[in-house]
């Protein structure tokens, strides 16, 4: 059991072991630094191996022309303040592996010259992280420089973190590319250029703003046949701090804008883009992508805009841009006409000119649901146009007023009309600040002052209607005729101010509800009413609460009316009514008197008395003045409505067909228990009951308790000073957010505004609602110090705060990693600490160094073993290049030894030390001093001794004797130096004897050298000085004389080759020259049937025998022949010069031109050596380039005349 425990715990430190092994050698890549290890970047490069980082330290000038392919996996990251320098036009990286970094790097392209793609990307999983390029780029130039260039199918492409400025742009990503760009700045650029069915996802990145701002901040291109993979640049804008992205899609209109931007004071129209802006809204609505923004710059536009595209138009700079129209009126009388839905319209002054248009914004079309109106201000002026003013409305959605813009199918949808001011002035008002028709939505925070309805909202179709937190100057509201697809309606937290409505619309309420034959969930809560005639109208009406209100009527009024409850609708619809059953309920209300006796808290009137049908009404806990004349009035008119006297249905109110109804006195019950009637006794509060005689039996609980006093009598009963809990939940009443439902038991809780989302309300933007959870866009507490931003605890004052948002700060992100440390934080330069500095996940990064294995400790570690460190681990050292880590005499730059090994680790083995010896082939003792090598001893074959000049001879080596040999047996340079040495003569054709004209001096004969120089013609081996005379025309014997001593016969020219010859052609000669025979007498050498001796043929005038005599009566013509050198026979002429010649004769024949000539040259024993025949007359020609020297004929022959001359060839 004990070995068992053992092993088991061995076991896990043994997984350690083997663990960290791997680890080490997993971590082994090692550091290269640039320059350092090497003095170029791609010599880095070619020396790294996969996983290694390559360190660029200080300012790197990377020579223009010359890419650096990137072939290899491997992290370039720069060392801290690092910077490479480039120029040209060619890239400076080209990644063509997967898996290669890019980190910590700032690159700066320093001219503009042509076209320069910093790093071209053409292999997957590339990733740029946390660096800086930046080029010269100015607008308007015509230079190229993009950091990126990202080609081919590439994936996994990630480029996060950097800051990429005054480039043209920061990338170019072709089709098929996918890959992730994240919290990148760029600025100064014309934008990132995409192609469209690239898969690019862009996140969290920035951009620069004003001088610095991009033209484009996105752009995805087309190409042919490219899918358009971007269709909502205006998520992509959102998602990137509204970037400005265009997309230029070829299935889109036009060249889409996520951001256009608009100024009046654009100097020429532009592109839409923030450098070059439109100069009027007009023009941005077909470049504005769908959901995308239009931003236009303070001034003044006088146009009419038609709004079709869903986007949000809103105004910038510290001034609203104002909207004045002063044309001539196009289309709906209106500045901003919106046909489409999901439309904003943000931050503008509307100056309508109410002589001609009716509206500031009309939203009318099929489908125009999400409306945004937020923060505008709308002022009118002009007179207003005569006739209907039904339809002269602030701003008009879906309305169906005189001129009917209710066309809307299923009505219009999430409306939000914000913090908007409709003002009047004199006679030029509208009609309503914002009418709508079948809507549903919200109505907050707004100043609105008009003649009649300051909201009105009719036919409710779509979900709830909010009303809330309004200052309501004029008019008032009006909310009537729900339909089925409605939802509840609150009216809460206002303000009514009835004072401009007591002149404008004297007897109207400013507050109506109309006809809820749909039974929809009213409630009026918490609104403050003031200088009114009449505050309140409930018209056939039913599920209405009014709870928690203040009346303060006008000041000094005697016949004001709080509240009027009636089953007649006072509208000029009324034929078209459904009348509905009757309720209310009116609690914990406050009504204040005037400052004098009179007016109507609460009074009921049944003035449509023919259908007429109630419900419960309740009216509790509410408190009423004493100045009231009738704090609950039960109305007792009867007749024709015609003849009211109160509410008034003059031609203002109730006019058209069916109009007038017939009234009724109220007879209904009402619960009225446990209001308070100031401090007034019973009996004088019995009074404030007006009715009828017989009002007081109608009442349900008619007294406060069980007793039977008639009449209302909190004071002196249970509820003076009880505060009542009619749901029972134990609040009470006063208190409770809703006193009918037990399950709702709190008070209405105040909210405040989260404009920035963090949790932390604006005490100074509330709001009061009867729920346990916060309305959208509220917080329950109002600590926050600025509403428009998020701040952070910036707990060690570094910048950057960390945690959750905090109510007040100063610091604006939460992306510090360690709030602890100021040392650490994004950015943060990276120091050896073993912790985060720069907060990008990764430890001591880039800053660690690599240590290396030193088993022999001689102060140099082993390459191939390293690890990452802040400070050498115990056994290992920061230099590396030990190659043999077990001999600690050896190491780079250690002292080299004659021992065998390589001692300094450079690649050598003792190099520099030992004796140098030289190869001695010829074993002379002498060494070849180009082949030699170091050794500890003397390798065979080699010696000490160096300098012999050729080591293949024995005898020839420094200091050996000179030999007269023709060699430098001394090697000292000279040859048989000291040496007697004797003339020799050039004996060329190999007769024993030289020509003077050509010597050498030697020792001895040189090969074709002899020692005398008796040759007169060292061409011919037949003549030299002493050679036997020979009968061939030369001097053989060199004594100046020709054929001398020899014994010559006449030869005869035998022409006919009949054996005999011409008498009068001789030739002397040794021999028979050819043509040549020792006879004669031919008496015709033109036929060889004549000669002497020759058979006679009787008859034929020849003398055939040549006997002097012929036979026959014809003679015959011997052939004329020319003697011997005679160059002429007749006309046939021979000319030879240079004759002698040295290298070739030339010959001048002239003759007859009727005949050929025939030439032959024969040497001085008769044989033919050229024959050219056929020749014309008058020729020259060339012969005896190859002939040897010696005599030669040539003969020339035509017809019958032969020239036969001699020459010598030299």
């Amino acid at each position: 059991m004990t070995k068992f425990l053992r092993r088991t715990a061995i076991l896990p430190w043994l997984l350690l072991l083997l663990f960290s092994i791997a680890f080490a050698n997993r971590i082994c890549a090692a550091d290269i630094n640039v320059p350092g290890n090497y003095s170029t970047i791609q010599e880095a490069i070619d020396n790294a191996a996969t996983g290694d980082v390559v360190r660029i330290n200080g300012t790197y000038t990377h020579p223009a022309g010359s890419a650096i392919p990137v072939n290899k996996a491997i992290i370039i990251e720069g060392a801290s303040g690092a910077k490479i320098e480039t120029s040209g036009t060619t890239f400076l990286f080209q990644i063509t592996v997967a898996n290669v970094i890019i980190r910590n790097l700032t690159i700066e392209k320093t001219d503009k010259a042509g076209t320069q793609n910093i790093i071209q990307v053409l292999a997957n999983n590339f990733e740029l992280r946390n660096s800086t390029i930046s080029g010269q780029y100015v607008f308007g130039e015509g230079d190229v420089s993009r950091a990126l260039e990202v080609t081919g199918s590439v994936t996994g492409l990630e480029i996060i973190g950097n800051t990429f400025k005054s480039l043209r742009q920061p990338a170019y990503i072709n089709n098929n590319v996918s890959g992730v760009v994240t919290d990148n700045l760029t600025q100064g650029t014309r934008g990132w250029v995409v192609v469209s069915d690239a898969h690019i996802t862009f996140t969290g990145n920035s951009w620069g703003t004003g001088p610095n701002a991009n033209v484009y901040d996105i752009v995805f291109i087309n190409q042919s046949g490219s899918v358009n993979n971007y269709p909502d640049i205006a998520a992509i804008s959102r998602a990137n701090n509204n970037a400005l992205v265009e997309n230029q899609h070829a299935s889109l209109p036009n060249r889409q804008l996520s951001i256009v931007y608009v100024d009046a004071a654009a100097p020429v129209d532009g592109d839409g883009s923030q450098r070059a802006p439109y100069r009027t809204i007009a023009q941005a609505v077909p470049r504005v992508a769908p959901g995308g923004r239009v931003l236009v710059a303070s001034g003044t536009y006088n146009e009419q805009v038609v709004i079709n595209k869903s986007a949000s138009f809103e105004g910038t700079g510290s001034t609203l841009p104002i909207i004045n129209f002063t044309g001539t009126v196009s289309g709906k009388p209106t500045l901003f006409d919106i046909s489409v839905d999901a439309v904003t319209i943000n931050r503008f002054h509307f100056n309508v000119d109410l002589a001609k248009l009716k509206s500031a914004i009309i939203a009318s079309g099929n489908d125009i649901d999400l409306i945004t109106i937020t923060n505008n201000r709308i002022d009118c002026y002009g007179t207003p146009a005569t006739g209907a003013y039904g339809d002269r409305n602030a701003v008009s959605l879906n309305y169906g007023g005189a001129t009917s813009y209710r066309v809307a199918t299923n009505g219009l949808d999430s409306i939000r009309f914000h913090n908007n001011i409709v003002t009047a002035a004199g006679t030029s008002a509208f009609r309503a600040a914002v009418a709508a028709d079948e809507a549903g939505g919200s109505f907050t925070g707004n100043t609105l002052q008009s003649i009649n309805h300051d909201v009105l909202v009719r036919f409710g179709t779509n979900g709830d209607i909010l009303i809330q937190d309004n200052q309501l100057n004029g008019g008032g509201v009006e909310v009537a005729e729900h339909n089925a697809g409605a939802g509840a309606t609150i009216i809460s937290g206002n303000t009514f101010d009835g004072s401009f409505a007591q002149v404008s619309a004297p007897t109207a309420a400013i507050l109506r509800l109309r006809n809820n034959q749909q039974g929809k969930v009213f409630d009026v809560l918490r609104n403050t009413f003031t200088k009114y005639r009449w505050a309140v109208s409930l018209e056939n009406m039913r599920e209405v609460r009014v709870a928690q209100n203040s009346f303060t009527p006008q000041s000094g009024s005697t016949s004001f009316y709080d509240i009027a409850v009636n089953t007649k609708s006072i509208s000029t619809n009324s034929a078209q009514i459904v009348q509905t059953q009757n309720d209310a309920i009116i609690r914990n209300n406050f009504f204040y008197g005037s400052g004098v006796s009179g007016g109507v808290g609460v009074g009921f009137f049944n003035h449509d008395a023919d259908n007429a049908s109630f419900g419960l009404f309740k009216v509790n806990e509410n408190w009423f003045d004493p100045q009231l004349n009738k704090a609950i009035y039960a109305d007792g008119q009867q007749g024709s409505s015609t003849g009211a006297t109160f509410p008034l249905y003059n031609t203002t109110i109730g006019t058209g067909p069916n109009a007038v109804t017939t009234m009724a006195p109220w007879t209904h019950a009402i619960d009225a228990t446990c209001n308070w009637y100031g401090t007034v006794d019973a009996t004088v509060l019995q009074q404030k009951a007006d009715a009828p005689a017989d009002y007081e039996p109608w009442l349900t609980k008619g007294t406060d308790n069980s007793a039977s006093t008639a009449g209302f009598q909190p004071v002196a009963n249970t509820c003076n000073g009880t505060l009542a809990d009619n749901d029972g939940d134990g609040v009470a009443n006063e208190v409770d957010c809703d006193p009918l439902d037990a399950a709702v038991s709190t008070s209405p809780v105040t909210y405040y505004k989260d404009s920035d989302g963090d949790g932390f309300g604006d005490p100074n933007n509330k709001t009061a609602v009867c729920a346990t959870t916060s309305p959208e866009g509220y917080v329950a507490n109002n600590q926050d110090c600025d509403d428009t931003m998020v701040y952070f605890k910036d707990g060690d004052g570094d910048g950057f705060g960390a945690g959750a948002p905090i109510a007040c700060g100063k610091v604006t992100t939460n992306t510090d990693c360690d709030d602890n440390d100021n040392d650490n934080y994004p950015g943060a330069p990276e120091i050896c600490d073993g912790e985060d500095n720069d907060c990008d996940g990764l430890v001591d990064e880039g800053v660690q160094k690599t240590y290396y294995r030193d088993n022999d400790g001689d102060g140099w570690g082993n390459t191939a073993l390293s690890v990452k460190a802040c400070t050498a681990p115990t056994g290992y050292v920061i230099k590396k290049g030990d190659c043999d880590d077990a001999n600690n005499k050896t190491y780079p730059g250690a002292t080299e030894i004659c021992d065998g090994k390589d001692n300094d680790c450079d690649g050598s083995i003792d190099e520099g030390v030992g004796t140098t010896y030289y190869r001695d082939a010829d074993g002379d003792g002498w060494g070849n001093s180009t082949q030699m090598r170091k050794a500890c001893s003397r390798p065979s074959g080699y010696v000490t001794k160096l300098g012999d000049c050729n080591d293949g001879n024995n005898k020839i080596y420094p200091g050996a004797p000179e030999l007269c040999d023709g060699k430098d047996n001394d090697c000292d340079g000279t040859i048989d130096e000291g040496l007697t040495q004797r003339t020799f003569y050039r004996d060329f054709d190999g007769d024993g004897r030289g020509d003077r004209n050509l010597t050498t001096k030697a020792c001895a004969a040189p090969a074709g050298y002899v020692s005398n120089s008796s040759d007169c013609n060292d061409k011919n081996r037949t003549v030299y000085a002493g050679a036997p005379e020979l009968c061939d025309g030369l001097d053989n014997d060199c004594d100046g004389t020709i054929d001398e001593g020899l014994t010559k016969r006449t030869y005869y020219r035998d022409a006919d080759g009949d054996g005999w010859g011409n008498t009068s052609r001789t030739i002397k000669a040794c021999a028979a020259p050819p043509g040549y025979v020792s006879k004669k007498g031919d008496c015709n050498d033109g036929n060889n049937k004549v000669y002497p001796g020759a058979p006679v043929t009787d008859g034929n005038g020849i003398d055939d025998d040549c006997s002097g005599s012929r036979s026959g009566l014809l003679g015959a013509e011997d052939l004329e022949v020319a003697v011997l050198d005679e160059n002429q026979a007749g006309e046939l002429q021979v000319a030879i010069s240079p004759n002698p010649a040295s290298a070739y004769f030339t010959i001048r024949i002239t003759g007859k031109t009727d005949k050929p000539v025939q030439l032959r040259v024969m040497d001085m024993t008769g044989r033919i050596v050229e024959v050219k025949g056929n020749l014309a007359a008058n020729t020259t020609l060339t012969v005896g380039h190859r002939y040897l020297p010696g005599m030669y004929l040539v003969e020339a022959v035509q017809g019958g005349k032969s020239v036969v001359v001699k020459c010598i060839k030299q």
